[in-house]
């Protein structure tokens, strides 16, 4: 699950002064918006996977196996998604689909410099920021292709799908023109292809990214102003605006729903719940902390590492909140955080010494110290966990310690 105001002269004084702030407000705004644009980029990065390491890891993942090391194929630096028995891969070479076994099932050029993958509902969407093509996958392969006309800023899958939820769907967000900052397009999956059922432009904030609600009949985008982060609220049943919220004098980092349907917006220094008007109550304050990690950690509650802020400390605390603000589980830890992710109720934390499985009030489940030197690690349920390097990986299958 989001980015995170006497004489003449004497009166021109405080106007200059206004300007002043005002420029300055908008110029680090505006960074922000590359920042949050970076996150996006990197948030879903993970390791290309070589068909025989991706034979070996499934084998491993699917209980075939112990223990098993991988490879990536040279150069391939792309990123992946998890469908429940297949793997999605966006990189150098194109977009891979390989099925549970590791044999590849459909390939597809797609030639991006920042590939990623946005995915949920058993569909992956492979893109790149800045580039104008879209792949839609699912374990069966690559179900669809899509150029658009602008490039690509984000790409986010809904987490329903079936017949009640409306099918699965997914958003699109690019740039625009005509003097709009932006567009977001929502597709439908059915039987023969997306269909587009939504269009929206938006005319005051850049368009950053968009979220679609459990349920698939609303819909949040997070849009960048001179004001501060912007969250507009849409429906399903029409284009006027629901409700909006203005982070006022910041960039709101990044947004989300949770299972519940409630809408989470970050930013530097804290997390506040949307209601359905634009209301904003804050629940959760960082502090003087910084987020050094982040994820949704199931079950309608959040995760979050938070470090000190202080040059060269190490001291940090890994903290499970839930949508009132609650701490459901907390862990001071002098160790470093390197990668934080989530699967159902396990938290997956990689530090620089080894891998951890937490369940949601922070009881360690399991470790896995030879994940030492990795730079992402994901839990797979249970006490499984894959790890990914620069060029190699490894699946853990699971033990109890």
């Amino acid at each position: 699950m989001h980015i995170m105001i006497e004489t003449a002269k004497q009166e021109a004084a405080p106007m200059k002064r206004k300007r002043r702030v005002f420029v300055k407000t908008s110029m680090a705004l505006i960074f922000a918006a590359l920042i949050i644009a970076a996150l996006v980029t990197v948030r879903n990065l993970g390791g290309g996977l070589s068909i025989e390491g991706a034979k070996r890891m499934w084998t491993v993942i699917t209980g075939g196996a112990g223990d098993a090391n991988f490879i990536f194929e040279e150069g391939f630096d792309s990123a992946f998604a998890d469908l429940g028995g297949a793997v999605v891969a966006a990189g150098s070479t194109g977009v891979v689909v390989y099925d549970g076994n590791g044999a590849e099932v459909a390939r597809d050029v797609l030639a991006v410099q920042h590939p990623t993958v946005a995915s949920g509902a058993g569909v992956a969407v492979a893109y790149g920021v800045g580039g104008r093509g879209v792949r839609v996958a699912d374990r069966t392969g690559i179900i669809a292709s899509l150029t658009f006309e602008n490039d690509i800023i984000s790409c986010s899958v809904g987490t329903s799908s079936g017949v009640f939820a409306g099918g699965t769907m997914f958003a699109v967000c690019t740039k625009s023109s005509g003097g709009y900052r932006g567009q977001v397009i929502i597709y439908r999956l059915a039987g023969s292809g997306p269909e587009e059922i939504y269009r929206w432009f938006s005319g005051e904030g850049y368009v950053l990214s968009a979220e679609i609600a459990p349920g698939n009949n609303e819909f949040a985008v997070l849009t960048l102003t001179p004001e501060g982060g912007r969250i507009v609220l849409l429906s399903r049943t029409g284009t006027d605006v629901r409700g909006e919220y203005i982070e006022r004098g910041a960039a709101i980092i990044e947004m989300g729903y949770l299972k519940s349907g409630t809408l989470i917006a970050r930013t530097a220094d804290g997390l506040t719940a949307i209601d359905s008007a634009g209301g904003g109550t804050r629940i959760y304050s960082f502090g003087e902390k910084v987020v050094a990690g982040y994820c949704d950690a199931g079950e309608s509650s959040l995760a979050a590492y938070l470090e000190s802020g202080a040059g060269g400390s190490a001291a940090g605390e890994l903290v499970i909140i839930d949508e009132r603000g609650n701490e459901l589980g907390k862990m001071s830890t002098s160790r470093s955080l390197v990668w934080l992710s989530s699967y159902t109720d396990r938290i997956a934390v990689l530090w620089d010494d080894g891998l951890g499985i937490y369940d949601r009030s922070m009881r360690l489940v399991v470790s896995y110290p030879e994940a030492s030197g990795m730079r992402q690690g994901y839990s797979r349920g249970a006490s499984r966990a894959v790890v990914f390097g620069n060029r190699e990986g490894r699946a853990f299958s699971g033990r109890t310690d």
